[in-house]
């Protein structure tokens, strides 16, 4: 497959009949984003629609705030990198991808998918390689532990009499060869549907990759697969997919099957109108981080994220309390001081913080005070901006603080971010 590969960043456009490094978007790149806008959009659920991960534009499209990799039926790879701002602006597409890669490996879980990342040293190009790479070394994990094998019922002609003999069959097909018995019989094969999906999963790594390590190392494990019975339609044996306690080195290796193959993503969108899109929510990768950051800035601290012990209301008569209150992250130290922490994942503009956010931001304030606890401040983390300053904003009754909420930048290029982070936290 000819490389056509492109890179862009959060919000970026991509517009027919411009070059984007070397590739030119032609027409048909921009009409199949388009039929697929299309197609997802007449889902009756707007989660689902495409036009959250894409939306049509005069002459082309624009990205959204998932990051990951698109590929069209034709072949165009778009690589979405997210947009991060720094104080230096000299950053390469290179440092960029390395960060969100380091971002991406603290993401455990999204959307029911629980995956591991950390474990893999990215030399790939683009993230397409990346991903592709994880599935492979997930392949190798189960041909290490073990494949599973199962008895499989099958039906054949065979030489002796094992099972039940299908006497119409038997009938119909040895009337001349009495030697043959026409027998169903249960057989302990490799074509479970686990491994019928990984083999196929395999041969659409091998037709994909453009990586020489990759595509070397896919040969090399298709070679345990290959006499594993090929089906046309894999998606139905998802449904039938059952993992014994000896088995659940299988669990990583599947879910990357399917997303390649059923086209899903780490999102709603189910992308059948596009070869493929693994895409991630952005917002919840900036959480996962900063939540990893805070656990290695803080290791004295007791630590929950999104903590829900609290409700906004208490229903005087005696229903149940409504609207359960959320926060990212609580820290509490060692004499009971209660830091509380929200991340937004927004570039603050000069008209700064969200009004719906700051009085998100003092209804945990006032909610965990009125519960007893000693409440110190609760900080807003953007990712850093330079159009607004970081602000602290408190309300008093007579002298008693009521509620205390910073906004507070994390520059995520910056090489002493933990400490930042331990500051954040412990600063009064």
């Amino acid at each position: 497959m000819s490389k056509r590969n492109i890179t862009v960043k959060e919000y970026d456009r991509i517009y027919a009949n411009q070059i984007y490094g070397e590739v030119l978007i032609t027409k048909r790149d921009i009409e199949e984003l388009r039929e697929a806008i299309d197609t997802e959009n007449t889902s009756q659920n707007d989660e689902t629609s495409l036009d959250n991960f894409l939306k049509p534009i005069r002459g082309g499209v624009q990205v959204n705030h998932y990051v990951g990799v698109i590929q069209t039926r034709s072949g165009l790879t778009i690589e979405i990198l997210p947009k991060i701002y720094s104080k230096d602006s000299s950053h390469s597409t290179e440092d960029l991808r390395n960060l969100f890669w380091k971002m991406l490996t603290s993401v455990r879980e999204i959307n029911g998918k629980v995956f591991r990342m950390s474990h893999l040293n990215i030399k790939q190009a683009n993230l397409l390689e990346i991903f592709i790479a994880m599935f492979l070394s997930e392949v190798e994990v189960v041909i290490k532990k073990g494949m599973k094998s199962s008895y499989i019922t099958v039906e054949d002609n065979v030489s002796y009499l094992k099972g039940k003999l299908l006497m119409k069959e038997h009938l119909q097909r040895n009337m001349v060869d009495a030697s043959k018995f026409y027998s169903e019989f249960d057989a302990f094969l490799l074509d479970s549907p686990e491994n019928i999906i990984l083999r196929i999963c395999l041969e659409f790594v091998l037709k994909v990759t453009q990586d020489k390590s990759n595509h070397k190392l896919a040969s090399e494990l298709f070679i345990y697969f290959e006499s594993i019975e090929k089906v046309q339609n894999v998606s139905p044996l998802f449904s039938k997919i059952h993992l014994s306690r000896s088995h659940l080195h299988y669990k990583q290796a599947l879910i990357w099957s399917e997303l390649f193959i059923k086209g899903y993503s780490f999102t709603t969108f189910t992308g059948d109108a596009l070869a493929f899109a693994i895409l991630f929510p952005m917002e919840k990768i900036f959480e996962s981080y900063i939540s990893q950051l805070i656990k290695t800035a803080l290791p004295e601290m007791e630590t929950n994220f999104q903590e829900q012990q609290l409700w906004l209301f208490d229903n005087s008569n005696g229903s149940q309390n409504t609207y359960r209150l959320r926060p990212d992250i609580v820290v509490r130290s060692n004499d009971n001081q209660v830091v509380i922490g929200d991340t937004k994942w927004k570039v603050l503009t000069s008209k700064g913080p969200l009004q719906s956010d700051l009085y998100q931001m003092y209804a945990y304030f006032t909610r965990y005070q009125q519960r007893g606890e000693k409440i110190k401040k609760v900080v807003l983390i953007y990712p850093y901006s330079d159009d607004y300053k970081e602000q602290t904003f408190c309300s008093y009754q007579g002298e008693a603080l009521m509620a205390k909420i910073e906004v507070r930048y994390v520059n995520l290029f910056d090489v002493n971010l933990v400490e930042l982070i331990r500051q954040m936290f412990l600063n009064k």
